[in-house]
């Protein structure tokens, strides 16, 4: 009996009507300990390299606490717009996860 890899069978089960598979998206995550570390400077720093070698980058979220700079680094960077929610008389923005997955 031949073993099928879990990777193969995610593969033929996100195969469109044609049999085709398309490529899938990588993560790639940035730890720091603290706060102004450097993680969303990196990581859009890293967006735009990638947008300018011809990838297509979008900003799901982004959360600048502020910092003028890494607001700057969002540039003209494709970023998805924030839900709005109202709770308990506040309203709060989130990622808005659908039109990040769509």
């Amino acid at each position: 009996m031949e073993r099928v890899s879990e990777a193969s069978a995610r593969e033929v089960r996100n195969a469109g009507a044609d049999g085709v598979v398309e490529a899938a998206g990588h993560f790639r995550i940035y730890l720091g300990a603290a706060a102004g570390v450097g993680k969303t400077f990196a990581m859009l720093n890293e967006g735009h390299r990638r947008r300018d070698r011809g990838t297509g980058v979008v900003v799901g979220f982004v959360e600048c606490h502020g910092r003028q700079r890494t607001e700057e680094m969002i540039g003209d960077l494709e970023v998805v717009p924030r839900k709005k929610v109202e709770y308990r008389g506040s309203v709060l923005e989130e990622m808005d996860l659908d039109a990040v997955l769509s």
